[in-house]
């Protein structure tokens, strides 16, 4: 199990079932953050079973700008799962929250998170050099962006 411990005061670690309970009062205790449309994190359901994550990390207003980060299970690959998903949340970024940008992160290794971004339309706009410490090592990040304008859903 991952754990990494940051100081004498916070540690990093892998949720275990034993966590259920204190998780789900955090959550609980903190839905007024999502009441104030500031971001959220949600579970991707797939038939019934958990399979992923999705989430806004903020909404900046002043900007009218979001970002979407993600992830999926290796079972639910390739079945369009996320490229669905992350349709869903750019209509809500642009369609009940009037945005004009919304940004995606991926390393630039990640294909498959990148074909997604590129599927729903997303231009790439540059590639952050040794952006984000991942494992062991360094990556380069790709920004990808929409706009307003040329989300296809929009009226």
């Amino acid at each position: 199990m991952f754990t990494h411990r940051i100081d004498e005061e916070l540690e990093l670690r892998l949720y275990e079932d034993a966590d259920i309970e204190e998780l789900y009062a955090l959550v609980d205790a903190n839905r007024e953050r999502f009441a104030k449309e500031d971001g959220f994190n949600a579970g991707i359901w797939q038939s019934g079973r958990l399979v992923g994550g999705v989430g806004f990390h903020y909404v900046n207003r002043e900007n009218r700008k979001t970002e979407i980060g993600y992830w999926l299970a290796a079972s639910a690959q390739g079945k369009g799962v996320m490229t669905r998903t992350v349709r869903a949340m750019v209509a809500h970024a642009f369609g009940h929250w009037k945005l004009h940008r919304v940004i995606v992160f991926a390393a630039t290794e990640n294909r498959r998170s990148r074909a997604v971004v590129e599927r729903v339309g997303f231009t790439l706009e540059g590639v952050a050099r040794e952006a984000e410490w991942l494992g062991d090592r360094f990556v380069d990040l790709a920004q990808y962006s929409m706009l307003e304008q040329e989300w296809p859903g929009r009226k």
